[in-house]
């Protein structure tokens, strides 16, 4: 059966002191954070979705803290983060432009991908300082869209997960099988 093979190949937690897993302390080794429970999976998506949409570098650490903080599951809150990857830069940024926009009425042209001179550029820290260049010509709206956008992102995740999931659980009564441990 498909769960029973999920359920087989899903990573599994085990009480080591694995290095970067340290300065979570205990709070990384509550059981919730690496079962698959509706509850855990629609909070590590909110998780993951929470963070997701900040272009910094630290997503995987916030998905982590939020997953602990809200019971889900961990492996489910770094794979959401994954929406914003180099592909879908320019896309998701143009929606978290035009929401904060829409929300502040700033008039600002949006500058997407033509505002990148790659051929200048000859090291990572150049390419970081005509990001932070392009990320304070959006201003405000910028600012405003990546919270409301996450947020949104977040709690319909949530809601949709938690939605699917009882109906999907009420069509084939899966809360009557049980995972046999090996």
């Amino acid at each position: 059966m498909k769960l029973q093979w999920v359920k087989k190949h899903i990573p599994k937690f085990k009480k080591s002191d694995h290095k970067y897993l340290r300065r979570f302390g205990q709070a990384i080794h509550h059981p919730e954070l690496w079962h698959l429970t509706r509850h855990s999976v629609a909070a590590g998506a909110a998780a993951g979705f929470l963070v997701a949409f900040i272009p910094l570098p630290i997503q995987t650490i916030g998905a982590i803290t939020f997953a602990i903080l809200f019971r889900g599951n961990v492996v489910i809150a770094i794979a959401t983060t994954l929406i914003s990857n180099p592909f879908t830069l320019i896309p998701i940024n143009y929606f978290i432009y035009k929401v904060g926009q829409f929300i502040t009425g700033n008039a600002a042209p949006f500058e997407g991908l033509e505002y990148f001179q790659f051929h200048d550029q000859d090291s990572l820290t150049g390419y970081f300082t005509q990001f932070v260049e392009w990320s304070k010509s959006l201003g405000k709206s910028i600012l405003v869209g990546i919270p409301v956008v996450s947020i949104c992102a977040a709690l319909g995740s949530y809601l949709i997960i938690n939605i699917f999931w009882k109906l999907i659980d009420s069509l084939f009564h899966l809360e009557k099988i049980r995972f046999k441990k090996k």
